[in-house]
């Protein structure tokens, strides 16, 4: 299948990566789940645990705007990004700590 194949261009590695966290940015009409919502590293399966826990955080929070706009969609958005932005810095120290100790 790739006999015939001709390298266009040299392969790029990209290993300068950085924690990421854009729930602060939620709106009541949108939210943010899985790697979209935050990025922490490659190497742990941390993303797997954030995309399900998010989708069904965004699920409630979702259902809960559609049903009251106004006070409990705003307070569903708050109670989304405090629990996933807690998520996120638990994986985020775990990471950090495994990246300071490395080679030590």
């Amino acid at each position: 299948m790739l006999k015939d194949a001709e390298l266009v261009s040299k392969p790029v590695v990209l290993k300068d990566w950085f924690p990421t966290l854009i729930i602060p940015w939620l709106e009541i009409t949108t939210s943010f789940v899985g790697d979209a919502a935050c990025f922490i590293d490659p190497l742990f399966s941390s993303g797997v645990h954030l995309a399900f826990m998010s989708g069904i955080l965004a699920a409630a929070h979702i259902t809960t705007a559609i049903k009251d706009k106004d006070l409990l969609g705003k307070k569903s958005k708050q109670v989304y990004a405090n629990l996933y932005s807690q998520e996120y810095q638990h994986f985020r120290e775990l990471a950090k700590f495994f990246y300071s100790s490395n080679g030590q």
